[in-house]
């Protein structure tokens, strides 16, 4: 789905649920199984080509999504370098996840990346150094590959972390915002190069979430990262921290809010930013951006509007609704405990 040039709409967002919703004349273009339509208000009107665009229509062959280039087109998608910018404070452990992927992916093969990791001292893991490095290591190890670290000072923000790093960059590079938990394939990065255009249009991949995998598979052990299903994880469709973009959209937008210090929100923000301005946002599924999962600690220093987040995508990361329904029947405690709790809530006092 693409969220085209929004007149006077805005991302209103319920901060308990994390839902939103699009008002007045919002212009979406939908995919609606083969039909391709583009509506305004839910009316359908028709499509303003360009003359110079290829037909939306062309891009489907026999039913489905023709992504088939000639040896040209496609040497000029794989040669645009995305420069992955990723905010660090502390994980170590979980950075050296990372940069095994990134070393499988990128650099051990034909992929065109840079990274640049802005690092901050953590409050209480004393990882800082070591952190440094493992990069100079894999520095060493791909001694033309472009990996640098810029540590920096003060407390945790990333909407800071990523704004200095994008004024590292150029007005035409393809900037890539990631967080450590992901890991990716080569084809998520292809996806990026397409969907991603300097001046028209920004991609906001929706990435599949992993639940706690003690809860889901138990004493069955971890499965493989990219398995997708009702089980296993859910789709983020209301986060919006991963994104690609060229250095001069994000500039035109005015980049992200400064301000914002912690954990979330600089993401909501931003993406409404996008939406209200003449850009296409692009958002689509990718199985193969994949959030691992990982506990998360809500700090009572955020906002209340941050720590409301923050707990709502602590609850979210849990189970699934099918797993959840089975360890409450199958523990008749949980449905006494529930119905204690809910009689003492309603009957009046003394």
């Amino acid at each position: 789905m693409i969220f085209g040039k929004n007149r006077s709409g805005r991302v209103n967002e319920n901060h308990q649920s994390h839902l939103f919703k699009y008002l007045s004349n919002q212009q979406v273009y939908v995919f609606a199984g083969l039909e391709i339509r583009e509506t305004v208000n839910g009316v359908e009107i028709q499509s303003r080509q360009k003359s110079d665009d290829k037909p939306i229509h062309s891009l489907f062959h026999g039913g489905f999504l023709n992504l088939n280039f000639n040896s040209e087109e496609e040497d000029s998608v794989r040669g645009k370098i995305i420069n992955f910018i990723i905010p660090l404070s502390g994980r170590y452990e979980i950075f050296q996840r990372f940069l095994q992927n990134y070393e499988d992916i990128c650099l051990t093969s034909d992929e065109k990346t840079s990274l640049l990791v802005v690092l901050y001292q953590h409050k209480s893991e004393n990882s800082f150094n070591k952190t440094i490095d493992l990069i100079e290591q894999l520095k060493y190890k791909y001694r033309t590959a472009s990996i640098e670290v810029l540590p920096i000072s003060g407390d945790f923000s990333r909407a800071r972390a990523l704004d200095l790093g994008a004024s590292k960059l150029q007005a035409d590079d393809l900037m890539l915002f990631i967080d450590v938990d992901i890991v990716f394939t080569s084809s998520a990065l292809n996806r990026i190069r397409l969907n991603t255009l300097p001046g028209q249009r920004m991609y906001f991949p929706i990435v599949f979430s992993q639940y706690d995998p003690k809860v889901v598979y138990g004493d069955a052990g971890k499965q493989d990262k990219f398995t997708i299903n009702e089980i296993s994880g859910h789709w983020r469709q209301y986060g919006f921290g991963i994104v690609s973009l060229y250095k001069r959209d994000y500039r035109a937008l005015g980049g992200l809010d400064l301000s914002i210090q912690g954990w979330g929100k600089e993401d909501v923000e931003f993406f409404e930013k996008a939406v209200k301005s003449d850009l296409d946002v692009f958002r689509a599924a990718d199985r193969h951006l994949v959030h691992v999962y990982h506990e998360i600690e809500c700090s009572r220093e955020l906002s209340s509007l941050q720590l409301s987040m923050c707990i709502g995508s602590k609850t979210d990361t849990y189970a699934g609704v099918e797993t959840l329904a089975s360890m409450i029947y199958a523990d008749p405690n949980i449905l006494r405990f529930a119905k204690e709790r809910r009689q003492k809530r309603t009957n009046p006092a003394g």
